[in-house]
């Protein structure tokens, strides 16, 4: 039964570790994308310029 017990220590504690990983890599994830979103919009603009809406 204690063996039991140090087993679900260790895999609460593997858990806990993985999603705070996770939870870090999403932050920097969406820091790039961030920082990415006014060249997106220079982008749109461009191509808008480049490549009017066509009417038929």
């Amino acid at each position: 039964r204690i063996i039991a017990g140090r087993n679900d220590q260790a895999i609460a504690n593997a858990m806990t570790s993985m999603a705070q990983t996770m939870a870090r890599d999403n932050t920097a994830l969406l820091g790039q994308q961030n920082q990415q979103g006014g060249a997106d919009e220079f982008r749109l603009d461009r191509f808008m310029r480049n490549n009017p809406p066509h009417s038929r």
